[in-house]
């Protein structure tokens, strides 16, 4: 089964000091420099020695505030203008730019302004902090290809999200949104969308734009129906609406014919659309705890299926 996580990377976790992070001796080279559960504070922020060879930084639920995440973000902005130098006069440089960054779990409540001069970040990981709004200052992250900003009580996003014209994983999930923005529906790129656990109460028709939609996670909203312009996801690989209010699904899903996973368990169905017997790809259905009276003859047409759940 194909996983939509955040994007899979060799990882080395190790266990480190304070004194470690204040030495002046180079650090043991490493990918991803996991400091997650530190008391980050401003001077240990302040004397990180960081790697040539990281381009990873992981300092998830380390108590940074609004200061320290200034700070910290000071640190990698001055290493990188180090390895810009380095180009300039060497024509190449040892020390590696900084692509994923994860600040999930932390205190600070505003994002500065100066993150936009990490011009080489690939990923971004906000969740769980307490914003106040959306954070606009990562709008220059041109080369932004993973944002996830779950649990933060966004309602709305602006319309100037689409600046981030890279990115094919964006995660909006435990916020409060109503509907899915339209700004969202103009990312034509993205492959992995994520709305689980908001308020969702309708998709608009434009949902239809993203054609390059390979997964699509709705679960756990209050959705009682599907446009039909769903069917013109044609890439859509994994589909779950669980946990909603379904009462019908549109004859067009018929045309996800790249679907290997649907799950529809706890809505309101009492009946499939025939069109889903099209599905020649898909291999898991789960529909435990619906209103089905019965399943279309059609469905004997799902050759590769592997799992069917059915009941209450």
């Amino acid at each position: 089964m194909k996983k939509y996580t955040m994007a899979c990377i060799a990882t080395l976790l190790f266990a480190v000091s304070t004194i470690s992070i204040h030495s002046q001796a180079e650090p043991t080279e490493l990918e991803i420099l996991d400091l997650s559960c530190q008391n980050a504070s401003v001077d240990f922020l302040e004397n990180l020695n960081i790697s040539h060879s990281t381009t990873g930084l992981r300092l998830s639920g380390c108590q940074i505030d609004n200061e320290g995440l200034k700070v910290l973000i000071k640190v990698l902005v001055d290493r990188d203008k180090e390895r810009q130098r380095e180009v300039a006069l060497k024509g190449n440089s040892t020390i590696q730019p900084i692509k994923i960054l994860e600040l999930d779990q932390n205190l600070f409540t505003e994002i500065p302004e100066s993150i936009g001069d990490l011009i080489q970040l690939e990923e971004l990981a906000l969740w769980r902090n307490p914003l106040k709004s959306f954070p606009e200052s990562i709008l220059n992250l041109s080369r932004l290809k993973t944002l996830s900003l779950s649990s933060i009580a966004l309602e709305s996003i602006p319309e100037s999200i689409v600046k981030l014209d890279q990115l094919t994983e964006l995660d909006l999930s435990f916020n409060r949104f109503e509907t899915i923005p339209e700004s969202i529906c103009k990312m034509t790129q993205l492959v992995i969308l994520r709305f689980f656990g908001n308020r969702l109460k309708s998709i608009p028709e434009s949902i239809g734009n993203l054609v390059h939609l390979e997964g699509l996670i709705l679960t756990n909203n209050q959705l009682k129906n599907l446009p039909s312009s769903i069917g013109r996801c044609a890439r859509l690989e994994y589909l779950d609406i669980s946990n909603n209010r379904l009462e019908s699904l549109p004859e067009e899903i018929g045309n996800l014919v790249q679907l290997v996973e649907l799950y529809l368990y706890s809505n309101l169905l009492r009946k499939l659309p025939v069109s889903i017997g099209k599905l020649a790809q898909l291999k898991v259905l789960h529909l435990l705890s619906n209103y089905l009276e019965g399943l279309p003859t059609s469905i004997g047409n799902l050759s590769r299926l592997e799992r069917l759940v059915l009941g209450c």
